[in-house]
């Protein structure tokens, strides 16, 4: 099985893949950047419904 040359890519494939560093590169970037606003919106969540229980 031939793997496909940065070239042969198209669509968000050409962003995110395993084949290239770039790729890769920006997979992590895009994992991690997900889980940290994940991570805000449930602790601002949290707080406001913290908040409103208070009142």
């Amino acid at each position: 099985m031939a793997l496909p040359s940065a070239v042969d890519l198209i669509g968000w494939k050409k962003y995110f893949n395993s084949y290239t560093l770039q790729g890769r590169r920006n997979v992590r970037i895009r994992t991690q950047t997900r889980g940290g606003l994940d991570l805000e919106l449930a602790t601002k969540k949290t707080r406001a419904a913290h908040t409103n229980s208070l009142n």
